[in-house]
């Protein structure tokens, strides 16, 4: 595996398949029409063959891959299963067992076993003794072959020509008329150069420095007939090939292709050591992709399209795909810098020919369409001698933004930039120390074919970046601020850190994201809202960057009235709501209660801010991983609550289980990461469970938690998880480096107030006991999520055009002794340190002074008794630590030029040395300029 390409080319916020947001989910409201239901993993038109009755046998089984058994088996059960798990074939056995595979041996014969009823539905036969009761599934057609014109990229040619067979000049050439001319006269290879001419043959020519793959950016001549297309160049063909495809189940097997550093799939990679080209597919289609990649033997690559441009993105023709898959070596799963891609969809290409007048009409089915792109503005940015976008570069007296764009994403570039007015520059990612922000005074020259556009200026380019944004309904985003893609440097110290961030002004109106961010919203601490007091808490999640609270609802008698009332509140907006079933408080022993939980679950399903996601009512739980209710097994006890709810469901659940083993519930379409949300132990959060958690997915959506803080202190609970180091802001950057994985992000919590993690507003209602919340506000939190939130949703960080400063502390010592506490300490308690947390949002460089100003003093930041420490900004993002001091505030000071700029002084904050009780909450406070 090569470590160091992939994290370049993939995680990174500074990589170019991060600059625009991926079309990851499809999010669909529950009225919207079946047209957009394009993502759904499970019954985009999925259909089952029965193949009948076959003997099975236990040394040498017909299906090979997974099985299960349940006392709950039934036909639909097992083909879901089956499918999820990334199989194509299912059988059901003896009743209640059920195989899977991808493949059945030849000659199976047939049996007359298959008599047995199956455990969960009596009517239908689920096999018998060896005997198996076999279904194959399809996409509305049976597996085949079927041919097509496929491109093969850019050549070079020369006087004695790539292709010599035929020749035709037309003023209205595209590349279609082109592939015509060609096949009409019965040659499988066409190419179009010079923007007018079209070359056929059976085979590529070489010789005489013709027929070898271009790198220099040749072919960038719009054809004559259509100049949206690219019709080779100087020298410089573009040569397709009609060849024979494999189409088998809704995947088309497109070939092996050419692979670089840039990559031909750059929106979303996954590793696995069980690798296969079904898991490969699953994981690509459930994430919203119509393209997968197999390399390696054990990476997966998705995407909508393949990316050409420095070499890739062209059918491979030495045998580099040349392994075995990981989990199945009778798979081919690519190579090294091979990649065995598979396109989903009508992606065949039915051709009718009529010979008559010897001319060819070609009728093409293609896959659904692809997302639409668009282009944001990056400003204006540093070249340098050796360039800082060093892929392509073009000079013409007719330059145009719009003539650069195509040119660069026509040769598979993602960044333009424009230069001198008359000058294109292409690449994936900045290089050899450019790329830095400039004035965008510097950039002032007018572009050489249109006076009303800007093209750069002296070693100044206008940068401009491809986003990639999915024609899906999606959750409505309420921010209208300007955004842009920034490169993300970081350096510390022992104290501080600093993310730069640009702050060119960029216009997002209108962009679409894949990505969700919720926030966990307990309604057993509702108990006095009115419909009121959930539509300010929704307008107030919905200026912060949150599109949908998961509503964690228990036992209590009055809490499906407040469900009623959090769903009418957001019923006038664009807010969205879903059920998380807190089975520590709801029963799930009996199948009555899986109709009581199904019962107020479907209640939602029609509501239009009920959140959907890729074509289903998302649901949730906090645990459950022992709720049977009523059946053999929690998996089954699971899918008959989803029987009775009925319909399309994405079930993403929080189960407390090793991720390993989420292989026993096939009835999830993901899960939520509840414990990800705080670091383990007396160590800073890492990414180490995430990891685990994808791993055991297999492909399946992945919820992480986000939390900025936990204590609690109840005689039945009395902990605390380390919160120290700026946890909110640290896990959110490690969350947005690797959105690519991240489905959804869950804010834990907006108004759980007995453990300390809340965001929200103190209001509502708290469990008895809780004696730590009340002057400890958090909803500073609430405004620094935005600008986060905004990054994990469109993949990159939005301009920071006001300085703000966040700063958050305890009210206690560490190692204080509290008179009247008969609980003690929480354990965990002596993790953590005794400072007060910033982060600093600059617009410029600065200067920030940290103090812990005397109570009551008055004393300014630099007074003595302030004990004021000078720390330098950078613009950007700056985190840093200070030492609290007993009988002290905490305090933090931006200066610039001389001048204070913002200034965090909470008055009614006091480190006090002597406590009646252990409080390790914490004091949230924010200013801005």
């Amino acid at each position: 595996m090569r470590v160091s390409s992939l994290i370049s080319s993939f995680l990174g916020l500074s990589a170019p398949d991060t600059f625009a947001p991926s079309n990851s989910l499809a999010l669909i409201t529950s009225n919207a029409s079946s047209s957009h239901h394009t993502h759904n993993l499970r019954t985009r038109g999925l259909t089952w063959t029965s193949l009948g009755c076959v003997p099975d046998s236990t040394s040498a089984r017909v299906l090979s891959g997974t099985s299960t058994a349940s006392s709950s088996m039934s036909t639909e059960s097992c083909q879901s299963y089956c499918f999820s798990s990334g199989y194509l074939y299912a059988g059901t056995e003896s009743g209640s067992t059920c195989f899977c595979g991808n493949s059945v041996p030849s000659g199976l014969g047939s049996s007359s076993s298959c008599s047995t009823p199956c455990s969960g539905n009596s009517g239908e036969t689920c096999g018998g003794n060896l005997a198996l009761s076999l279904y194959q599934s399809g996409f509305g057609g049976s597996a085949g072959s079927t041919s097509q014109w496929v491109s093969l990229g850019c050549y070079v040619d020369a006087s004695s020509r790539a292709l010599t067979k035929m020749y035709a000049d037309s003023l209205s050439m595209t590349m279609e008329w082109c592939q015509n001319y060609c096949l009409s006269a019965g040659y499988t290879f066409a190419g179009v150069e010079y923007a007018e001419e079209c070359m056929c043959d059976n085979a590529i020519q070489t010789g005489s420095g013709q027929g070898v793959l271009a790198t220099d950016g040749r072919c960038d001549m719009g054809c004559l007939g259509n100049t949206a297309e690219q019709c080779g160049g100087t020298w410089g063909i573009n040569i397709w090939q009609y060849t024979t495809v494999t189409v088998s189940n809704g995947w088309t097997d497109m070939g092996c292709y050419v692979d670089a550093s840039s990559r031909v799939l750059t929106s979303m990679y996954a590793d696995s050591l069980s690798m296969t080209i079904e898991w490969c597919e699953n994981y690509c289609l459930s994430s919203g992709y119509i393209y997968a990649g197999i390399e390696y033997a054990e990476e997966c690559m998705c995407g909508n399209t393949i990316n050409t441009g420095s070499g890739q993105g062209v059918l491979a023709t030495d045998g580099r795909c040349n392994m075995g898959c990981l989990g199945n070596t009778a798979e081919q799963c690519g190579g090294t810098w091979g990649i065995q891609i598979y396109k989903y969809g009508s992606s065949s290409t039915s051709t009718t020919t009529t010979m008559t007048t010897a001319t060819t009409t070609t009728t093409a089915t293609t896959a659904s369409a692809s997302p639409s792109q668009t282009w944001v503005n990056l400003g204006c940015r540093v070249d340098v001698s050796a360039r800082a976008l060093s892929g392509y570069a073009m000079q013409s007296s007719s330059m145009t933004v719009e003539v650069c764009q195509n040119y660069c994403s026509g040769n598979g570039f993602q960044l333009a930039g424009l230069e001198n007015g008359d000058e294109c520059w292409c690449g994936n990612s900045f290089s050899n120390n450019g790329g830095g922000q400039a004035a965008s005074t510097d950039c002032s020259t007018a572009c050489a074919g249109n006076s009303a556009e800007i093209c750069g200026g002296g070693w100044r380019l206008s940068v401009y970046t491809l986003s990639t944004a999915a024609s899906v309904t999606s959750v409505a985003s309420s921010t209208t601020t300007s955004s842009t893609t920034t490169s993300s440097t970081v350096t510390s110290s022992t104290t501080t850190s600093s993310t730069t961030s640009s702050t060119a002004a960029v216009q997002t109106t209108g962009l679409t994201t894949n990505k969700v961010v919720v926030a966990h919203h307990i309604v057993g601490n509702t108990y006095p809202y009115t419909q009121s007091n959930w539509a300010s808490d929704i307008a107030l999640a919905q200026a912060s960057g949150i599109d949908a609270f998961a509503l964690n609802y228990g036992s209590d008698s009055w809490e499906p009235g407040q469900l009623a009332s959090a769903y009418a509140a957001a019923s006038s907006t664009s807010f969205k709501l879903f059920l998380s079933a807190d089975m520590s408080s709801l029963s799930g022993a009996s199948t009555g209660d899986a109709q009581n939980l199904a019962n107020q679950v479907a209640l939602y399903r029609n509501h239009p801010s009920q959140l959907y996601l890729n074509g289903g009512m998302v649901l949730s739980t906090f645990s459950g991983e022992s709720s049977y209710f009523g059946q053999g097994s929690v998996n089954s006890g699971w899918q008959s609550v989803l029987n009775m709810i009925g319909g399309s469901i994405t079930f993403i659940p929080s189960f407390f289980v090793d991720p390993s083993q989420f292989g026993n519930y096939p009835v999830m379409n993901g899960a939520f990461n509840w414990n990800g949300g705080w670091p383990s132990g007396d160590q800073d959060i890492t990414y180490t469970t995430d990891q685990q958690w994808l791993s055991g997915l297999n492909g399946k959506l992945y919820m992480a938690a986000i939390s900025p803080n936990f204590f609690t202190h109840y005689s039945y609970k009395n902990f605390l998880y380390k919160n120290d180091d700026n946890l909110f802001a640290t896990r959110w950057e490690m969350l947005i480096a690797n959105r690519n994985q991240v489905a959804i992000a869950e804010i834990i919590s907006w108004n759980d107030y007995g453990e300390s993690h809340y965001v929200g507003p103190i209001e509502g209602a708290m469990p008895d006991g809780t004696t730590w919340v009340d002057g400890f506000p958090h909803t500073a939190w609430l405004d620094l999520n935005n600008y986060y939130a905004f990054a994990f949703k469109y993949g990159f960080y939005p301009p920071i055009t006001q300085d703000k400063i966040y700063i958050y502390g305890r009210p206690n010592p560490v190692y204080a002794s509290a008179c009247c506490d008969s609980y003690g300490p929480p354990s965990g308690y002596t993790w953590e340190v005794d400072d007060f947390y910033i982060v600093v949002l600059a617009t410029s460089p600065g200067s920030l002074i940290l103090s812990t100003p005397p109570s009551g003093s008055g004393a300014s930041p630099t007074s003595s008794n302030a004990n004021p420490t000078t720390v330098n900004i950078n613009a950007g993002v700056n985190k840093f630590s200070q030492g609290l001091v007993v009988g002290s505030g905490m305090r933090a000071t931006l200066y610039r030029s001389g001048q204070q700029i913002v200034d965090v002084n909470p008055s009614d904050f006091t480190f006090s040395g002597s406590p009646q009780q252990y409080n390790f909450n914490v004091y949230v406070a924010m200013g801005s300029s």
